[in-house]
């Protein structure tokens, strides 16, 4: 938090330093404040990778369902942020984590694993969502194939992905 903060008070018009903001807030159990900064963000960044996908996940996380849904749902306005196969995904994923039910959660975590082979980026949403729902073991099966390169949900790094296993998110 420090150290982004520094960065912020010296150039607070770069969008990795507010998305990162954003997150630290939501982190910090501040979804309103979370909520604040990345609204702002998106409003100055709206097609920024990093900007939309940390939106994504405030709004997910902090019980904005209705609002994480409105950003997939008009994802074609920056198409690079996500995929035919995440909008997929994302939207079971959002009924999930708005209804709790244990057809939403068996759907979602079908979903997860499936998703774990198709991008890294997937991938880690996917843990995300599944450890939000108590989806435990389906979470850590992905988690081995991200990390350690073994199992059944191998994430595939692929090059129009446009980074490396060593950055990815």
């Amino acid at each position: 938090w420090d150290l982004n903060e520094r960065a912020v008070a010296v150039d607070p018009m770069r969008p990795i330093v507010q998305q990162r903001r954003a997150l630290k807030h939501w982190i910090l159990g501040r979804p309103i404040e979370a909520d604040r900064v990345i609204v702002r963000a998106f409003e100055l960044w709206p097609t920024h990778p990093l900007v939309w996908t940390s939106r994504l996940l405030v709004h997910a996380f902090s019980g904005q369902v209705q609002a994480a849904r409105n950003l997939i749902d008009h994802h074609s306005a920056a198409p690079a942020m996500l995929r035919p196969e995440g909008v997929t995904a994302w939207r079971i994923f959002l009924q999930a984590l708005e209804s709790r039910s244990p057809i939403d959660n068996d759907a979602a975590r079908t979903a997860g694993l499936e998703a774990a082979g198709k991008s890294s980026q997937l991938s880690v949403h996917a843990i995300m969502v599944l450890s939000e729902l108590g989806e435990l073991d389906a979470a850590f099966s992905i988690v081995d194939g991200l990390v350690t390169r073994r199992g059944p949900n191998l994430s595939e790094f692929r090059s129009e992905e446009g980074q490396s296993p060593a950055q990815d998110p």
